[in-house]
């Protein structure tokens, strides 16, 4: 079993983005590049998309990050690291709502049923922005 590493370890050896990625590369391509589609080792990457390579060969572009947690996330790596060091290293486990502290991240709006962005401080029916007044549902259909 490996040892958990420590704080400045961990910031040590991911302390940006590019460290981050090049982690990623050597553990999905240990060996380097090798398309998934055509089998093909030679890949340029591109500026355009982030943490995406392109098969010199076929074309097909993939990320790093396909097939993971991490596919098409608007965060950056930095943080599903620091996240992935928080729960791997807390003995005895982290609530979403812990994590979310340690990240400092801040909560996500949630969509009401009409698709407008509510306050979860105040109530929609309640809310002077709304152009109309929401009624309560009827539990029976």
């Amino acid at each position: 079993m490996a040892r958990a590493r420590s704080l400045s370890e961990f910031q040590t050896s991911f302390p940006d983005e590019r460290s981050c990625a090049a982690f990623l590369f050597e553990r999905r391509w240990p060996q380097g590049f090798v398309c998934p589609a055509c089998g093909g080792g030679r890949a340029g990457l591109l500026k355009g998309r982030a943490h995406t390579h392109e098969c010199l060969g076929c074309g097909r572009q993939t990320s790093i990050t396909a097939g993971t947690a991490m596919h098409r996330s608007k965060l950056p790596l930095t943080v599903w690291f620091w996240a992935a060091h928080l729960m791997a290293t807390h003995s005895n486990g982290m609530s979403a709502v812990q994590l979310e502290a340690q990240l400092r991240r801040q909560p996500r709006r949630r969509k009401t049923a009409t698709g407008m962005q509510a306050d979860r401080s105040t109530p929609p029916e309640k809310s002077s922005s709304a152009p109309f007044r929401l009624r309560p549902v009827s539990a029976r259909y």
